[in-house]
């Protein structure tokens, strides 16, 4: 049985990144399947804490808004900043 894992940014204290787009072709395309150890579903490969994962359709709309919701804080797709290598 898998236990919840935190996310790391409760450990390190890292500055954020600015926002360059409120666009993300993860959620407009799906590109791949992407799932935590405990198996739960997440729509991109930026996302790091599965308590805070939300639905696509909903972090699209909020996108729109140029909200960004904290599933996607760290997200290389919005800020340019690609952190995960593939």
């Amino acid at each position: 049985m898998f236990t919840h894992q935190k996310s790391y940014q409760t450990h390190y204290k890292t500055e954020p990144f600015s926002y360059k787009t409120f666009q993300c072709s993860y959620l407009e395309k799906e590109k791949m399947r992407y799932y935590f150890v405990a198996g739960t579903q997440a729509p991109c490969c930026y996302m790091i804490d599965v308590s805070k994962v939300l639905p696509t359709k909903q972090i699209q709309a909020l996108l729109v808004q140029k909200n960004v919701p904290s599933c996607c804080t760290q997200c290389g797709e919005l800020t340019g900043v690609k952190r995960l290598y593939m």
